[in-house]
């Protein structure tokens, strides 16, 4: 397994469990609806997917360092060329699509937080664009993954 594939599965993986943790959080805390420590919760989940990474790349690095530092060759270049077009239309698409609904998603979360419905609006829109930006990047790593799995 070449190092840029060990490094897609572990984008994947640790986009999965921390920012799937993160999402959950959001959804609870509109059931509670309370976006109390929702920054919080952001700015550790930022920090520990930064260090997750960084360590579990580091030992990537360890066992086969041959492939490390080399030069993405004309294929690798292909296959992140490609995932990343099919990344930039899904993710504006996304974005497209949040701001076509950004009306209905008021209509939802004002009536939930009648101290501060503007507030919490934006902080709910700003989590689905959050939301978009994870699912894309994900999309981008799974579809590496599945390239390189598909020749070897």
């Amino acid at each position: 397994m070449s190092f840029r594939e060990k490094n897609a599965w572990i984008a994947s993986i640790t986009t999965l469990v921390v920012w799937g943790y993160y999402f959950f959080e959001v959804w609870r805390a509109f059931e509670l609806r309370s976006v109390d420590g929702l920054l919080v919760r952001f700015w550790i989940c930022m920090g520990i997917t930064v260090v997750l990474m960084l360590a579990l790349n580091l030992l990537a690095t360890r066992n086969p360092g041959r492939d490390f530092g080399a030069a993405p060759d004309e294929f690798e270049r292909q296959i992140d060329e490609n995932a990343t077009l099919i990344g930039h239309r899904l993710r504006g698409w996304l974005l497209l699509g949040l701001a076509a609904a950004c009306p209905w998603v008021s209509t939802m979360v004002a009536p939930a937080f009648p101290a501060d419905p503007a507030g919490a609006t934006a902080i709910f829109i700003a989590n689905l664009i959050l939301f978009g930006l994870v699912v894309t990047e994900l999309v981008i790593e799974l579809i590496h993954i599945v390239r390189f799995r598909m020749v070897a």
